[in-house]
């Protein structure tokens, strides 16, 4: 596999986590997002803002477990 030639691009931004998310990942080639690793009596969950980044982006997510 290749790793990304992009660069990783860094941002403090102020407002609701999921629009501000959405609007930084225009033009984006990959959103990265974690989760956590709990697991719960279903399986793996994920949060609401990794549910609204996977829903809403234009571009590829990948979502990184982390403890």
């Amino acid at each position: 596999m290749k790793p990304f030639d992009d660069p990783v691009v860094e941002t403090v931004a102020e407002g609701r986590v999921t629009a501000e998310l959405v609007r930084a990942s225009t033009g984006a080639s990959v959103v990265v997002v974690g989760r956590r690793t709990r697991d719960g009596p279903l399986g793996g969950h994920i949060g609401p803002v990794t549910h609204a980044v996977l829903h809403h982006v234009c571009c590829p997510v990948a979502v990184v477990p982390h403890d």
